[in-house]
């Protein structure tokens, strides 16, 4: 029973990379990443085009759709995935929550995740048992959905490089404020930029981030950390962070197109070839036999009067 435990107790990260505003699929082609090591993913794009055919069709785009409030584009995966998340939304009164899955409602006490039986959405295990059987009889009787392949995608084939990463763990303390701290001071400048008139809780914050900044550019020993009391932080460990670098190999592109290898000139040219290995026929022997129909029936069209000419005389007194 301890297995599933066993094999999911892992540190790090899981990475894919995936095409914009579309449905990233972390199981499958997902890496994942070492903490306390520095992984560069160094990637190359490769474009499909595939041909619309009758035999094996494909859309260009198709519906949208929601996962948690943010809209994403059309994949065939997610489109089928939806199709059966649907079903069991409607049946079972109840959101799948396998990856992949997409989710156009948030979680609630009447919507609850099917495999949850917890007291924060007031189930219990017996209501866990018939959503279990009811998910089970959705898929056994699962209509198709009309989930096409895309005509055009991009696939990004790549090759991970793992090496040692020495950060310290006040290195990592720091870089992790001072990011923030930026990303703080880029969000208040924007919101300034928007409004107006800046309102007071505006410069409170803009001092608050001003202070942090002057704190961590001032201070005389980054080694050791300190609030602005002077008391000593919980310092982060390094080991438990990851450093993920993400270069494209080149600015060239891959394209793989599918071609129509099969067109009316080589199917004729094809049939006209074995027609001549096989039977014998060419096209002079189809010219050969129109001017024999032709030249039949034009004999016995001209016979036809010359009968009617001689043939025996009415007598009468």
């Amino acid at each position: 029973g301890f297995l599933n435990d066993v094999f999911d107790q892992a540190t790090g990260l899981r990475v894919v990379i995936h095409e914009p505003n579309r449905y990233p699929n972390v199981e499958h082609f997902g890496m994942n990443v070492e903490s306390g090591k520095m992984t560069e993913l160094a990637y190359t794009p490769t474009l499909w085009n595939r041909s619309n055919t009758p035999v094996n069709p494909c859309i260009l785009s198709g519906e949208s759709f929601k996962d948690l409030g943010r809209e994403f584009w059309y994949t065939q995966r997610e489109c089928t995935n939806k199709h059966i998340q649907d079903q069991v939304m409607a049946r079972c009164n109840c959101i799948i929550g396998l990856p992949g899955f997409p989710r156009p409602k948030t979680p609630s006490i009447a919507l609850p995740y099917c495999a949850s039986f917890t007291r924060a959405y007031n189930k219990t295990f017996d209501d866990f048992l018939n959503q279990l059987n009811c998910y089970v009889g959705v898929l056994e009787s699962l209509t198709e959905a009309n989930c096409l392949p895309r005509c055009i995608l991009t696939e990004y084939e790549t090759k991970p490089s793992v090496t040692y990463w020495g950060a310290t763990d006040w290195q990592v303390y720091w870089s992790g404020k001072f990011v923030n701290d930026i990303e703080d001071l880029s969000s208040l400048i924007q919101d300034r930029d928007e409004r107006a008139k800046p309102l007071p809780e505006l410069r409170e914050r803009f001092g608050a981030v001003k202070s942090r900044l002057m704190r961590y550019l001032t201070q005389e020993n980054l080694t050791t950390v300190g609030d602005a009391d002077g008391q000593v932080e919980d310092m982060v460990e390094s080991k438990n962070f990851a450093y993920v670098v993400l270069k494209r190999k080149s600015e060239n592109l891959v394209l793989k197109e599918e071609k129509q290898v099969l067109t009316l000139n080589a199917l004729m040219s094809q049939i006209g070839g074995l027609c001549s290995l096989t039977i014998g026929l060419t096209c002079a022997f189809v010219v050969e036999i129109v001017e024999f129909f032709y030249i039949y029936t034009t004999r016995a069209a001209s016979k036809q009067p010359a009968s009617a000419a001689g043939g025996p005389a009415d007598c009468s007194t």
